[in-house]
């Protein structure tokens, strides 16, 4: 007689497992005055290995220059720490992690860093080395 109360206890178990996995993972993100932010899409120019230094920049100019990260396992410690070492470098106007396959896990250890003239690449990647991020080197 159990078992007549176990089945439909299992397929409302197994409709409630349905339902979680088809809701959308996260809430949008809205603004303190409940709007949607609006997207924005940006197209940083790629640099050559010889432009590193970025001396030939305007007056207001960024370029986009990659660092390869290879002790940076983890988004939740090291990528923050990274960031942080960047951050405070003069001529770094941005940091953004690469794009990576799955949420969670850095299986890309590159950086994005968006950058103006004063950007000094070798004093970048001794900072991520004083930081503890020793192998650190610019993509070619």
């Amino acid at each position: 007689m159990r078992f007549l109360i176990y089945i439909p206890a299992v397929l409302v178990s197994a409709g409630l497992i349905y339902y979680v996995s088809q809701a959308p993972d996260a809430p949008p993100v809205t603004q303190g005055d409940g709007a949607q932010p609006a997207a924005v899409d940006v197209d940083y120019p790629d640099i050559d290995a010889g432009e590193l230094e970025t001396g030939g920049l305007e007056a207001g100019e960024t370029q986009l220059v990659t660092l390869h990260v290879p002790e940076m396992h983890c988004p939740f410690a090291c990528y923050p720490a990274v960031k942080k070492a960047l951050e405070a470098e003069p001529g770094v106007v941005g940091v953004d992690l690469a794009e990576q396959k799955q949420e969670g896990v850095i299986d890309n250890p590159e950086v994005k860093i968006q950058v103006s003239d004063a950007f000094d690449a070798q004093a970048a990647i001794d900072a991520l080395a004083k930081a503890g991020f020793d192998k650190s080197t610019t993509v070619q």
